[in-house]
């Protein structure tokens, strides 16, 4: 049930994606550049042939790739349950692995079909406050998921450690 609704998850997410992309090429190409927050957040059209943030500018094929092994392995890590068993030793840890690789593959999918349909990325989203780059949901999406992949993975260490501490008390006592 896990895997369905997570599959599920990874569509309903990048029609999101989809659907966002497209109104803002609709109404925002033409107009270029929007302020939301004067001088604080703009929504700014921008055609990114690179990776996120505008890393890797025309660099087509190596990002096709790259896209297909995470989406390849998302979704293999879905549907043969390795993450309930694999990383995860209670339903907590389950979810946020569960979460981690949703989020990254509706992210990484919604940037991909993209590059394959468009031959570049819509990114729109402009902190104007900072000397940042323009992003999209998409980039949202998978920054939120390795930011959760890097939790997950400091919880699994910590309990690595937990445990490896229990052996020695237990060899000790």
């Amino acid at each position: 049930m896990l895997q369905f609704f997570s599959l599920l998850t990874v569509g309903l997410l990048v029609c999101i994606d989809q659907l966002i992309k497209v109104i803002i090429k609709l109404w925002l190409e033409p107009l270029q550049n929007v302020p939301l927050i004067p001088n604080v957040l703009h929504l700014i059209y921008v055609e990114n042939t690179g990776a996120a943030f505008g890393v890797f500018k025309g660099s087509a094929v190596i990002m096709g790739i790259l896209s297909s092994i995470i989406f390849i392995g998302g979704i293999y890590l879905i549907v043969s349950k390795k993450l309930d068993t694999s990383f995860s030793h209670n339903k907590f840890d389950i979810g946020l692995s569960y979460t981690t690789v949703v989020l990254i593959l509706s992210g990484g999918l919604g940037n991909f079909i993209d590059r394959i349909f468009r031959h570049y990325v819509i990114d729109f989203i402009a902190p104007v406050f900072i000397h940042f780059p323009v992003f999209n949901f998409a980039d949202c999406l998978i920054t939120a998921g390795l930011v959760l992949f890097i939790i997950w993975m400091i919880r699994f260490w910590m309990e690595g450690k937990e445990q490896e501490k229990k052996q020695a008390e237990k060899q000790d006592g």
